[in-house]
């Protein structure tokens, strides 16, 4: 258990409602076997599994909060992204992208500084859980909205996003798949938005996955041709186990 709590940087993590936490070894180590067992496709590369992970409640990804390394960024950090001509006043009343959004959260929290988010999960029952969590979230923003969608595949919107976010979706996919994830966000991001990406789990060599381990080499391999970085940092005191593991990077759409 603490293996796998350590691979996917779960130690900080504060009890859930027992309905949300996973109540054995077996159980934890189910949802990795579960994920690589079905069949692929290009559009979907769990073949529907996360659908299924997510009706079992098999979600040790899911941390039900917005990551430190987020609120850092945007409420005491931004000034380095303002000093490269993005002020944050700029986005507010913009479209916001959160792919693989789970929850919901991290759309809740943009909607709350101002922006129109989007959250777009493969996943029909977790777009399910995204809507109830926001139902149930006290003084809950406008402007927030879920649905089922492929990331890779679905039509272009009519207006481009001015800022996407994206965490542990990155991570989710084969490798094999990491260039079209950057190509699609150069499709879904307008020239002079930006790309915020919480790089995690960088776990070195680590081979299997999901998730799999992450470097940003990686990630600029992939986002170069087509976003500039303009910020790259570790949040400060990060959550323990998650110590050299984490790293903020923003990208301007080029």
């Amino acid at each position: 258990m603490k293996l796998y709590h350590h691979v996917l940087g779960l130690d900080h993590r504060p009890q859930r409602p027992r309905s949300h936490r996973l109540g054995s070894t077996a159980r934890l180590l189910e949802a990795p076997l579960l994920l690589r067992r079905r069949p692929t496709r290009r559009a979907d590369p769990l073949g529907g599994a996360w659908d299924v992970a997510w009706q079992n409640q098999v979600t040790p990804w899911d941390a039900s909060e917005v990551q430190h390394g987020l609120k850092e960024l945007v409420e005491e950090r931004w000034s380095a992204i303002e000093e490269q001509g993005i002020p944050w006043s700029s986005l507010v009343g913009q479209k916001t992208l959160v792919a693989g959004c789970g929850r919901g959260n991290d759309c809740i929290y943009f909607a709350a500084k101002g922006m129109e988010a989007v959250g777009q999960d493969l996943s029909e029952k977790a777009v399910q859980v995204a809507r109830e969590n926001l139902a149930s979230t006290p003084n809950a923003p406008s402007g927030v909205t879920f649905e089922q969608a492929d990331f890779f595949a679905s039509p272009l919107p009519t207006s481009l996003y001015s800022l996407a976010y994206d965490y542990t979706f990155f991570c989710a996919l084969p490798p094999s798949m990491r260039e079209a994830w950057a190509g699609r966000y150069a499709e879904l991001v307008k020239k002079g938005g930006v790309l915020i990406c919480l790089e995690f789990p960088i776990d070195g060599d680590r081979p299997l996955g999901p998730p799999y381990s992450v470097s940003s080499e990686a990630y600029e391999q992939v986002l170069s041709p087509h976003f500039e970085k303009i910020y790259s940092q570790a949040p400060s005191n990060p959550p323990e186990g998650r110590e050299g593991r984490e790293k903020v990077s923003v990208w301007k759409r080029m």
